[in-house]
């Protein structure tokens, strides 16, 4: 509650301001950039997972994606390799380091 209490006061001394809509507090895990932390490790967000499991156009990464353990951290000190895939029905894409995911996208196209 003190480093809590600490980043509101300084957010206010800033003049800065917080959306409620996008804040937790009290809260056992946290869902952030399609990944769940919480006290038992990092995994992906199964809202992600799923929606990359539906598209038949991406079977290698859904393979990789549903398996957890082959997320890892983004070091920024090192070189990032963007990996792309689409088709009629959707867009996707993986952001990798040394082969191994760090993050991914996945949107189903409407037809628009």
């Amino acid at each position: 509650m003190d480093h809590l209490k600490q980043v509101l006061r300084t957010l206010q001394v800033e003049k800065f301001y917080a959306n409620p809509k996008k804040c937790a507090f009290c809260t056992d895990m946290v869902i952030f950039l399609g990944f769940v932390a919480s006290y038992e490790g990092v995994s992906a967000d199964p809202e992600k997972v799923k929606g990359v499991a539906t598209i038949k156009a991406f079977t290698k990464i859904k393979r990789i994606m549903t398996e957890a353990h082959a997320m890892r951290f983004p070091v920024f000190l090192k070189a990032f390799e963007v990996t792309c895939d689409a088709s009629g029905l959707a867009i996707g894409g993986v952001l990798s380091q040394e082969n191994h995911p760090v993050a991914y996208f996945s949107e189903k196209l409407n037809d628009a």
